[in-house]
C-alpha cells in the first residue's frame, strides 16, 4: 500500500477517535455538570400537619391592691401566710419592739379589706392599678418597666431595715374582681381577637395557663410595639402574685401541607409555586398558600411525602435529580 493512502487513513482514524474522545469527554462533563447543579439544591420534604397560630406576648399585671400601713414604729410579725384569703378586720399581725431594752409591746395590725394578702411589696402597687389603666401612657410605663428603676429603687428600700409608723407592711389584693394585664408584642394581634376576646396562655410555676380574656384596648406603643389592654379572671395563683409574665396568644388552626417558605415562587402573574420531584427530574407546580406561619407556609397543590426544592432560584424545570 502506498505510503499516502497509509497516512491518509490513519489521520482518518485518527480523527474519528478524537472526536470520539471528544464527545465522551462533553457527556462526562454534562453528567458530571448535571450532578454538581443536583448536589447544590436543597429539599424538604412536604408533610401535612394542623398548626395553630401563635403570637408572642409578655406582659404587665395590673390589680386592686390595696396598702396596709404600720400603725406604728416597730419590726412587723406576720400571723399569716403569704396568699391567705382573709375578711375585713382579720388579724394579720403584729408590730413588734424594734430596739433591745425598750419597753416590750405587741400591736395588733388589722386587715381593713377583704382579700388575699401578701406580704412582699414591688413597688409598682401604686403605679400599675386597675383605676388608672385606662388614662396610663404605656409606651413611657413599659421603659420605666424596662429600666428596672422602680424595680431596683423597690428592692433597695425593701434591703434598707425600716421601723418607722405609717410604713406598708402588706398588701391586700381584691380576688373578687378581675385582674388586668397590659399585654406586648412585635406584631399586631387583630387576627387574634373575636368578638373582643382572646385566647391568652401564660407561662406560670404551675405551667401554662390557658384563659379567655376580654380586649378593653389596642394600641401602638412608641418604638413599634403593639399592646393590648385585658382583663382576665382572678383566680390563676401567678395573676395575683406576680407582676410580670410572659405568653402567648392562640388564633386559629390551620391543616396543610408544611414546607419552607423559601420554596416558594412567586411568577410574573403573581401566582405561587414550588419546583418538586417528579421521577428523575423536577417539575414546577402551582400551589395555593393556605397561612404563613413564621419561616414556613401551609400550603394545597401538593401530595404528602413530595420533595420540594428549598433554594429554587438554583433550579430549573426538567433539571436531572439523583
Amino acid at each position: 500500500m502506498p505510503e499516502k493512502k497509509r497516512r491518509k487513513r490513519n489521520r482518518a482514524a485518527d480523527l474519528l477517535a478524537a472526536a470520539i474522545l471528544l464527545c465522551l469527554l462533553i457527556t462526562l462533563f454534562n453528567a458530571a455538570w448535571r450532578y454538581i447543579c443536583y448536589l447544590r439544591l436543597d429539599f424538604t420534604t412536604a408533610k401535612t400537619v394542623t398548626e395553630t397560630v401563635e403570637l408572642p406576648v409578655d406582659s404587665l399585671i395590673l390589680r386592686d391592691e390595696f396598702m396596709i400601713s404600720a400603725p406604728c414604729a416597730g419590726i412587723f410579725e406576720p400571723v399569716v401566710s403569704a396568699g391567705t384569703r382573709i375578711s375585713v378586720g382579720a388579724l394579720i399581725g403584729y408590730m413588734l419592739a424594734d430596739q433591745p431594752g425598750a419597753e416590750a409591746y405587741r400591736e395588733a395590725v388589722y386587715s381593713p379589706r377583704g382579700g388575699v394578702v401578701y406580704f412582699e411589696l414591688d413597688g409598682w402597687e401604686e403605679m400599675l392599678t386597675v383605676s388608672a389603666m385606662m388614662n396610663t401612657d404605656w409606651s413611657q410605663m413599659l421603659a420605666v418597666w424596662e429600666s428596672d428603676s422602680v424595680a431596683a429603687s423597690a428592692e433597695s428600700s425593701a434591703a434598707l431595715p425600716s421601723t418607722e409608723a405609717g410604713r406598708p407592711v402588706a398588701k391586700v389584693i381584691d380576688n373578687l374582681v378581675d385582674v388586668c394585664a397590659v399585654l406586648y408584642a412585635e406584631s399586631a394581634a387583630d387576627e387574634f381577637i373575636v368578638d373582643d376576646t382572646v385566647k391568652l396562655c401564660l407561662q406560670t410555676e404551675l405551667g401554662t395557663e390557658e384563659m379567655t380574656a376580654d380586649v378593653l384596648e389596642t394600641g401602638a406603643l412608641a418604638d413599634g410595639r403593639n399592646y393590648l389592654l385585658v382583663s382576665c379572671r382572678s383566680d390563676f395563683k401567678d395573676l395575683l402574685e406576680k407582676r410580670a409574665l410572659s405568653g402567648y396568644l392562640v388564633g386559629e388552626s390551620y391543616t396543610g401541607l408544611l414546607i419552607d417558605a423559601s420554596s416558594i415562587v412567586i411568577d410574573a402573574e403573581g401566582t405561587p409555586g414550588v419546583y418538586l420531584v417528579r421521577g428523575d427530574s423536577l417539575v414546577y407546580t402551582e400551589v395555593e398558600i393556605i397561612k404563613t406561619i413564621d419561616h414556613e407556609v401551609l400550603i394545597d397543590g401538593l401530595l404528602d411525602g413530595d420533595r420540594v426544592v428549598t433554594n429554587p432560584q438554583l433550579a430549573k424545570e426538567g433539571q436531572r435529580v439523583y
